[in-house]
């Protein structure tokens, strides 16, 4: 998995980047190389904004696009919550897709003495 990391208002350590890669790197395992996260770190300038620290994650998969956002005021927490918000939402995605392609599976066309195709149950 491929990550780019935006920022602004704030410097991106190798503190952060350390945890970015641990925490994203969970994800990283599940889906495919081929997949992009777009990351987006960024400190709220007024500072009568308790939780400053904002995350914005994009996840570009094939087909669809998974979307996080977490706010604290650590930015190392809002990592780690929105790399957690992104596995779940992984896992429900891939989850669905799994059970898409087994019942796709199941059903294989069978020829008959025309042109003409009938789809039958598998027989395991």
């Amino acid at each position: 998995m491929q990550i780019e990391v935006r920022t602004r208002h704030t410097t991106y350590t190798d503190h952060l980047r350390d945890r970015v890669d641990r925490h994203f790197g969970k994800v990283g395992k599940v889906v495919s190389p081929l997949a992009v996260l777009h990351l987006e770190l960024h400190e709220e300038p007024n500072p009568s904004v308790s939780d400053a620290s904002v995350v914005e994650a994009k996840l570009h998969l094939k087909g669809t696009v998974l979307h996080a956002e977490a706010t604290s005021a650590d930015m190392g927490m809002a990592i780690e919550e929105v790399a957690h918000k992104i596995l779940k939402q992984v896992h429900r995605y891939l989850a669905k897709h799994k059970h898409r392609n087994r019942r796709a599976r199941m059903i294989k066309p069978v020829p008959l003495d025309g042109a003409v195709m009938v789809l039958a149950p598998a027989v395991p």
